[in-house]
């Protein structure tokens, strides 16, 4: 299961020889054993498919970023004045890229808010503090905070808004989960969070459907850099889950409150299983 992997797993192998009861043992006191050296583990022919959003897999292996190893389908957006917190997050972060590939990001892409429209065909990682990242503001909209105000606030919405809700809140009951009681839980830790909280959110980018982006934000630059630090934790990547993970210090919260939507394509007599 994908759930499983980490981008520092390891294969171990444990051999056993046992000899017949009525052999010599003495022969057998300089056994060894070894994997051939040109070994190869071949994945090429597992079909590539993800639902998304997935912050679990962006926290364990910077996917979708690292689906390329040199990050060229990636853009990262920084505020129009960042500053030594935005770029230490940034560097730690692709540090952690580069451990999860082993390759460096030679070739990814480095802009500013205003710049986004041009690159839509890019992934989008998007840093900042909620005061300078200018998109925060933009795609508001588009954030799963903003599910928060819906579900907590439903009555105040249009009909065809309280229709997308009903639907949501239909497709999590079937999935075992009470959407509404999530968003409310994300909401009392806001209110009661102090300067130090810190969010990670990944949601379908705003500019193409065939996009993501994930967006860390903080209030304060410090908080940023020292969220971004967490998230290259062995703790604190099995926490990260969903579409909103709500950092705190040392703790996280993980929510899943937006629509998710997906990347890849299963073959088709893969979709039962997958489903069940």
């Amino acid at each position: 299961p994908v759930e499983n992997f980490y981008r520092d797993n390891q294969i171990e192998f444990y051999f056993n020889f046992q000899t017949h009861e009525s052999a010599d043992r003495s022969l057998f006191n300089d056994v060894r054993a070894a994997i051939d050296p040109q070994s190869t583990l071949d994945f090429s022919q597992l079909p590539h498919f993800a639902v998304l959003p997935d912050l679990s897999s962006f926290a364990k292996s910077g996917f979708p970023f690292t689906r390329l190893a040199d990050l060229s389908e990636t853009a990262i957006v920084l505020p129009q004045d960042e500053d030594n917190s935005v770029v230490e997050s940034l560097l730690t972060l692709l540090s952690g890229f580069g451990a999860a590939t082993g390759y460096p990001a030679l070739a990814v892409t480095i802009i500013k808010p205003e710049q986004v429209e041009k690159y839509s065909d890019k992934d989008l990682l998007v840093l900042g503090t909620l005061q300078e990242q200018a998109l925060f503001k933009k795609w508001g909209a588009k954030l799963p905070l903003q599910a928060i105000v819906d579900y907590t606030n439903s009555t105040d919405l249009g009909a065809l808004d309280q229709l997308s809700v009903t639907l949501r809140r239909g497709l999590a009951f079937l999935d075992g989960r009470d959407i509404r009681a999530e968003a409310n839980e994300a909401q009392r830790i806001l209110a009661n969070a102090g300067d130090q909280i810190a969010l990670l959110l990944g949601f379908e980018s705003p500019l193409s459907d065939a996009r993501s982006v994930v967006m860390l934000a903080a209030r304060h630059g410090d908080s940023l850099a020292r969220a971004a630090a967490d998230l290259q934790l062995p703790d604190h990547k099995v926490s990260v889950e969903g579409d909103l993970v709500l950092i705190d210090n040392e703790s996280s919260s993980s929510f899943l409150l937006g629509t998710p939507y997906f990347r890849g394509q299963l073959p088709r007599w893969d979709l039962p299983r997958w489903y069940l």
